[in-house]
């Protein structure tokens, strides 16, 4: 049985059970703040290509082609393998 032992500095005057909660409720704050970020990181790229697939579906091709502003997940995989 794993057994954890708060020194009684870390929190003094309050109960261990108050420190084990505040941190939890810290932790898991921290944990839904990065998920977020995380997605929106993934889900924005995929929402730009959805609304531009929209545009051109309905036809309106006046805009000029976007050029990517980087190539670094791209290089290793399209650069010549060299023996």
């Amino acid at each position: 049985m794993f057994v954890c032992e708060i020194p009684g500095n870390l929190c003094p005057g309050k109960k261990p059970a108050y420190c084990v909660l505040l941190a939890g409720l810290l932790s898991m704050g921290l944990l839904i703040a990065l998920s977020y970020y995380a997605s929106s990181r993934i889900v924005k790229p995929i929402q730009r290509l959805r609304d531009e697939a929209r545009r051109i579906a309905g036809g309106d091709l006046s805009q000029p082609e976007k050029a990517l502003n980087s190539y670094a997940a791209v290089n290793p995989v399209a650069s010549p393998v060299v023996i």
